[in-house]
Order: C-alpha cells, then structure tokens, then sequence
C-alpha cells in the first residue's frame, strides 16, 4: 500500500500545528493567574482615594486616539480598571482548555468576570459621584458599601483559584510569586 505523501505531510503539519497550540505550564499561570493581579490591584478602597486625589488636582489622565488628556472619573475607571481586565479576559479565553488547566481556567475567569462586573457597575457608579461632586461623606459611604457587600465573594473566587493555582504550578514546577 502507497502513503500519498501530501496526505502524510499535511497530517505531520497538523499535528506540529495542534502541540504548538498548547502553551506552557508558565504561560497558563502568568496568564490565567498572575493577571488576575489587576483585580486585586483595582480592588481596594485606595484606588477611589488616588482617583479623588488626582481629580482635585486635575491630573485624572486619560488617553484618547493615542493622545493623553484630563478626563473624567468615569473614563478613567474605564480605562484604567474595565478596558486592561477585558483585555486580560481575552488573554485567557485564547489558551487552550486541557484537563489538566479547565478548572484553573474557570477559576480564572470567574475572578476576572466578577472584577469586570464589579468595575462596571459599582466603581462607575462611584465614579459618577465624584464626577458629580457628591459628598465625601455620600462617596465614602457607597465605597463602604461596595466593598462590605462584593468583599465575601471575591475572597471566595481568589480562593479557589490559589486552591487550583498553587497546586498546578508545583504540579509543573512553575515558580508562583503573587506580586
């Protein structure tokens, strides 16, 4: 019996094309689990006071068409915590689902999804305050707020994915350093 070579060269092909479409054990955590850093750098009461602070010094910069320029809270909760997250949102969509990574990659997700919705709602929301000029007292009260009722369950997602993160990087021998 006669292999068509073509047949055998685009089978060979396929199969350099599908292993290389797997990315490595560090790739998985620096993608689906370093950046989810992003959550937790944005998700703190800090960040509103930083954003208050540049705002009362006109320095809230924003960037339109490439170019900076002072913008609004609401942009810049935007851009500073809603765009980099659907970014890194997209990131992990495009790594390969395996056994071994499907649920590290759900647990991901669902911090990345619930930081997204968390931006999208309360922190513009917020934002709109300050735009608005609201009180200190009214702002700090919808910050306390917020965090008193979204704080319990993104302890729970961040647990879970150390839970799965942490042992799939010792699995592999993957150094993890939560900066």
């Amino acid at each position: 019996m006669r292999i068509n070579i073509k047949i055998l060269l685009v089978l060979l092909v396929g199969v350099i094309f599908q292993s290389c479409n797997t990315a490595s054990p560090r790739k998985y955590i620096e993608v689906a689990v370093l950046n989810t850093n992003r959550i937790t750098r944005m998700y703190q009461p800090g960040f509103f006071s930083e954003m208050r602070e540049l705002k009362n010094q006109n320095r809230l910069t924003v960037f339109e068409n490439g170019k900076p320029k002072n913008g609004t809270a609401v942009e810049y909760v935007r851009q500073t915590a809603i765009t980099p997250v659907e970014e890194y949102i997209a990131k992990v969509r495009v790594l390969k689902e395996t056994d071994d990574t499907r649920d590290l990659l759900t647990a991901s997700l669902d911090v990345l999804q619930y930081g997204k919705g968390i931006f999208e709602s309360d922190y513009i929301s917020i934002a709109k305050m300050l735009d608005e000029d609201k009180s200190q007292a009214e702002v700090d009260a919808a910050i306390q707020k917020l965090f008193e009722t979204r704080d319990p369950e993104m302890e729970e997602k961040f647990k879970r994915l150390d839970g799965l993160a942490i042992p799939y990087a010792e699995k592999h021998d993957v150094p993890l350093e939560y900066m």
